[in-house]
């Protein structure tokens, strides 16, 4: 389109328009106008300059300093040819071209050298890089920071490292967060993690900002070494002080690392950042880990942090995963919270038993006084309606019997009716237990007939017990008769049985156990040649009528006749 000053000379005057073609947006793409030239009448003055128009078509001034010489232009060719071939991973059509221009008197420059010094990183070796590199000084190429960026890559060995470090400080080439990323991961993977620290320390000094993935090398690999409290410091530290956050499997290394310490104070920040601000779903492994913790550090609200997160999780609730939790419960908050929170173990579905009360029996069997203690909190959460479960009650009577105290096992055992609590065959079991180590064969007979009338089968661990009971009396031939009914129950009888059997057999000059010893091998029992070597020993010594002593200590203890010789 003509501006307003052309339109009207064309109406005074008899000029003429022709209108050249346009040119092809191929051949000239930056071109997107029509040429118009304006031709004057052949009787015109052709050599008049035109003052019509109001503004003049541009004219190009040549510049020859454009891309400097002839020879820079083709380095520049060159080194996108070798970018190229990098790019593809051509190593040998790289060092191909940088042979053609040693042919050709082409003078390389810095990025040719430092193209190369990719390649050789990429697919040679640090010796390789070193080579480049001496050639780059004997052509009088200075090398720049990415040319040393790209050796440390290469290097392998921390005297390599330190040769590149001093190179850059001859040439006053200050280092970047990249060649500190670069020492800090090898010497992290060296598992030196003194010099990580010391590195950050001077890019703290020096205001460099470390790259989002130094630190993530850095706080993952402390955290998997076990250096939680340092691994979590350094994450907090970075966010503080950075606008970019870490992500979200750095906090889940933290929070793994710190549980596996047992760090209770760590391991409630990091569960707090992963839980409750990035709302991560936590691995059952971990929430194991928590647990411990919890347990460790007697932090009963983590413990139900983690419990729930498992719930949550989908994944199967188990005995184990509650025994933590009372344990947090006993060493935190006392007897009477862990005694409350059984019956939280009850609404998952799951009927408390006296591997989930452990944490309860070891405070009570610590001292008769706190044994005592704990009738107080009974009575409390009785009167208020709360329900008591049978295993907090058979943790008492266990401690009672522990301690040597039959009188206050009895007597837990008889107030189970005051709490409404009906006793298992876990209650008979400690209560036979202390009848053994009292030697209370009447009451075995007793506890034995509650358990018939509370219809509760004996099993072989209290035929076990009842022989044992029989065979701390002089008389104990009804040992014979409950093995008898082992056998009848269609249950095979521990080893343990009939070496008690013929133990006391053999001390009395009881001549049944040799029949017992061969009752032992019919039943594919093994039968150890100093056990054999005992029963003899016993047996000569009762012939003789003589006694016995206990020879050795630990594991090497023995019993054997004083006129025994060896």
């Amino acid at each position: 389109m003509f501006s307003s000053t052309a339109r009207r000379s064309l109406k005074r005057g008899p000029t003429r328009v022709l209108q050249n073609v346009s040119v092809s947006s191929a051949r000239c793409p930056r071109r997107h106008y029509t040429a118009v030239a304006l031709q004057q009448d052949p009787s015109e003055n052709t050599s008049a300059p035109l003052t019509n128009l109001r503004s003049n078509p541009y004219t190009f001034t040549p510049d020859t300093s454009f891309q400097q010489t002839q020879n820079g232009t083709v380095v520049a060719r060159y080194n996108q040819r070798l970018f190229m071939q990098f790019s593809r991973r051509n190593s040998v059509g790289c060092f191909a071209t940088a042979a053609e221009m040693k042919r050709e008197g082409v003078v390389p420059n810095t990025e040719t050298y430092n193209i190369l010094l990719g390649v050789a990183c990429a697919h040679a070796t640090a010796l390789d890089c070193f080579a480049i590199h001496e050639d780059m000084l004997s052509v009088g190429i200075q090398p720049n920071l990415e040319t040393y960026n790209l050796m440390l890559r290469s290097c392998f060995d921390s005297r390599q490292f330190w040769f590149v470090m001093e190179e850059m400080k001859k040439r006053d080439i200050p280092p970047s967060n990249e060649t500190y990323h670069t020492l800090i991961t090898y010497f992290l993977n060296e598992k030196n993690l003194e010099m990580p620290i010391r590195y950050l320390q001077e890019m703290r000094s020096a205001n460099i900002a470390p790259t989002l993935d130094t630190i993530v090398s850095v706080v993952e690999t402390f955290a998997k070494l076990g250096y939680s409290r340092l691994a979590l410091e350094l994450a907090q530290d970075f966010e503080t002080s950075s606008p970019r956050l870490l992500g979200n499997q750095v906090w889940m290394s933290c929070l793994a690392s710190a549980a596996e310490s047992l760090w209770g104070a760590g391991t409630e920040e990091c569960w707090d950042i992963v839980v409750s601000k990035l709302n991560l779903p936590v691995s059952e492994g971990v929430c194991l880990a928590v647990l411990r913790t919890a347990a460790r550090n007697a932090l009963p609200a983590l413990a139900t942090k983690a419990i729930t997160e498992i719930s949550n999780s989908k994944l199967p609730i188990k005995e184990y995963h509650f025994i933590p939790l009372i344990k947090a419960f006993a060493d935190g908050n006392g007897l009477k919270t862990a005694i409350q929170a059984l019956p939280f173990v009850r609404s998952y579905g799951i009927e408390p038993t006296m591997s989930t009360v452990k944490p309860i029996f070891d405070v009570l069997k610590e001292d008769v006084d706190v044994l005592d203690s704990v009738w107080t909190y009974l009575d409390e959460m009785h009167a208020a309606g709360q329900a008591i479960e049978v295993a907090a009650m058979n943790a008492v009577v266990q401690a009672a019997v522990l301690l040597g105290d039959l009188q206050r096992a009895m007597g837990a055992y008889k107030s189970f009716g005051d709490y409404n609590i009906v006793p298992n065959r876990d209650t008979f079991r400690y209560l036979l237990d202390g009848a053994i180590a009292a030697a209370h064969r009447d009451l075995g007979d007793l506890l034995l007939q509650s358990m018939a009338d509370l219809n509760i089968d004996p099993d072989a661990t209290t035929f076990e017990q009842m022989i044992k009971l029989h065979l701390t009396q002089e008389i104990y031939d009804d040992a014979f008769d409950y093995l008898e009914r082992i056998k009848a129950a269609q249950i095979v009888p521990p080893v343990s049985v009939y070496e008690a059997i013929a133990l006391k057999c053999a001390m009395h000059g009881d001549s049944r156990y040799p029949l017992l010893v061969s009752e032992m091998r019919e039943l594919g029992h093994p039968v150890a040649r100093s056990f054999l070597q005992t029963l003899t020993s016993y047996s000569e010594a009762a012939e003789r009528g003589g006694s016995t002593e206990i020879v050795g200590e630990g594991e090497d203890a023995r019993v054997r006749p004083l006129d025994y010789t060896s």
